[in-house]
């Protein structure tokens, strides 16, 4: 779903996709983490503070 949000352009739901991948990560504290930073970091340059 990230790649082909990626793909699209779609920025907003790639950052959504990303928070998933994130949830996933459960035994991998430290890349959970870094996938929900990395989302968090999308949503503030897109100007979407309701999101992070």
């Amino acid at each position: 779903m990230l790649d082909r949000c990626e793909r699209a352009g779609d920025r907003h739901s790639a950052a959504y996709a990303l928070l998933g991948v994130a949830t996933t990560l459960e035994d991998d504290l430290e890349s959970a983490l870094a996938a929900a930073t990395r989302a968090a970091d999308r949503f503030l340059t897109l100007g979407d503070r309701m999101a992070c």
